[in-house]
């Protein structure tokens, strides 16, 4: 990672004899930061932010040190949020699942993966169900230049090595005997989503996983009918996954050394009120007036709702589906956004909608009436 941002453009020049040592250091905390320390939960990044802080006098008071980033015009700590763009609009024309409001988590997490990318570095975003990994990798892929072709593989407990092989290969083209290269000269990069999904064989290995880890390592495969070897040349991995648990595995240490791996924690309650809150409150721009500051209260009470039932319904071995995340709130507000102007015409009408769609998302899966 200090290759790929420690770099003239970012400030480290070694001309500059007075500001060198200052750009040095400050990108190597930004480094640390985001590569030994990134692997943990929310939990442990408050003891890694105390113990950093100790060492390292030079952080902002305000917020935790995975909120700041090194910026190369001031040579200073600068907010996250100075790089988010205030402008989004809400466009009803989208699909629900297309709509992505920047939050300070989209724009540092694309920051990183395109550093990482165009250094030909592999990286994989670990992290519960909801929080954005593919939306945040595929996003930022999409804004690469032409000379890039990306190559979305999603795993499944079905996907076997053969799969993977072949669905890499429709990507490449010989160049000379034995060497395969991405088609119309470009550089491919594969994105494989779900990447712990694969079943492991009799042996404890995932084949699949294993057929990647040895081109990672040797940058060959072999062709499966002549057994000669194959080189794949020009390509480079981005992954995704979940953690262990839920038909998830855990994989083999020696495939996950090879990733500059990146924990993606649950967003602050402030990036999810800025995410549903901007999307309800443009949307009642175009309701009556009474309806429209409603639209902070239902983010708020939507959020409350949500930290209620996820401290209260536990899942145990009679109620194995009490699991919820992100994607249920998201699920209410789905709704919420499919309000009609003509119909929802006063502030019962919206609160009734609002308890529906809580009922239908939250309620729908308790299993009995006490839980009800």
């Amino acid at each position: 990672m200090f290759y790929a941002v420690a770099t003239t453009e970012n400030g480290v020049d070694y001309l500059d004899e007075t500001n060198y040592p200052q750009m040095i250091e400050y990108w190597f905390m930004f480094c640390m930061i985001w590569s030994v320390c990134s692997a943990v939960d929310e939990a442990g990044r408050k003891k890694i932010d105390t113990y950093l802080r100790e060492m390292e006098g030079t952080f902002p008071n305000k917020d935790s040190i995975y909120e700041y980033y090194v910026d190369s015009k001031t040579r200073t700590w600068q907010h996250w949020e100075e790089k988010l763009k205030s402008g989004w609009k809400y466009d009803p024309k989208l699909p629900f699942y297309r709509l992505v409001v920047p939050t300070v988590d989209t724009v540092r997490y694309q920051y990183i993966l395109k550093a990482l990318v165009l250094n030909e570095k592999p990286v994989l975003f670990v992290g519960p169900v909801g929080t954005g990994k593919t939306s945040v990798v595929q996003q930022c892929l999409a804004t690469f230049d032409s000379k890039y072709s990306v190559l979305n593989v999603n795993m499944s407990a079905q996907t076997s090595s053969n799969n993977v092989q072949d669905i890499i290969e429709t990507k490449v083209e010989k160049r000379t005997k034995g060497v395969y290269v991405p088609l119309g000269g470009k550089k491919l990069i594969t994105f494989v989503d779900d990447l712990n999904m694969p079943s492991k064989d009799t042996y404890g290995s995932q084949p699949p996983l294993e057929l990647l880890r040895q081109w990672m390592d040797y940058e060959f495969w072999y062709d499966r009918q002549r057994q000669t070897i194959k080189y794949i040349k020009g390509m480079q991995l981005v992954g995704a996954m979940g953690p262990p648990g839920g038909g998830r595995t855990h994989i083999s240490g020696r495939m996950q050394s090879k990733f500059n791996v990146i924990n993606m924690t649950f967003p602050a309650e402030s990036q999810i009120k800025r995410i549903f809150g901007s999307m309800i409150t443009q949307k009642l721009f175009e309701f009556e007036e009474e309806l429209k500051p409603l639209g902070d209260v239902m983010t708020r009470a939507t959020i409350e709702m949500y930290q209620q039932v996820i401290t209260r319904y536990l899942p145990t071995p009679s109620r194995i589906h009490y699991l919820f995340n992100l994607r249920d709130i998201a699920k209410v507000f789905q709704g919420l956004l499919r309000a009609n102007k003509t119909i929802i015409d006063n502030k019962n009408s919206l609160v009734r909608l609002w308890i529906h769609e809580t009922f239908r998302v939250f309620s729908d899966r308790l299993v009995d009436n006490t839980d009800r």
